[in-house]
């Protein structure tokens, strides 16, 4: 009971953070990234840690294009630009 006095619980709401951006491209593309990560520290090859890098890059460069597309679409697409490009650039 005194605890609760002096700390008392506080309900938080977490809010929605699904990123909308993420397609079906980017899915697999981690998950390959993450199995190869995996063979490539248990395996210590150097090819394998090349491979790892070369898949490192394609998939930044993915992620960027893929951002970039979603926010390009949603901005073309907004009524409201200047509230579109500010909630842009709250979420990042």
């Amino acid at each position: 009971d005194s605890l609760d006095q002096c700390c008392p619980l506080k309900r938080l709401t977490i809010g929605n953070c699904k990123k909308t951006w993420v397609y079906d491209l980017v899915k697999p593309a981690s998950m390959d990234l993450k199995n190869l990560y995996w063979l490539k520290v248990n395996l210590n090859s150097t090819s394998l840690d090349l491979e790892y890098r070369q898949a490192k890059k394609n998939y930044r460069c993915l992620l960027r294009e893929t951002k970039y597309e979603y926010m390009e679409n949603r901005l073309n697409t907004a009524h409201n630009k200047n509230k579109t490009v500010w909630s842009i650039v709250e979420e990042l």
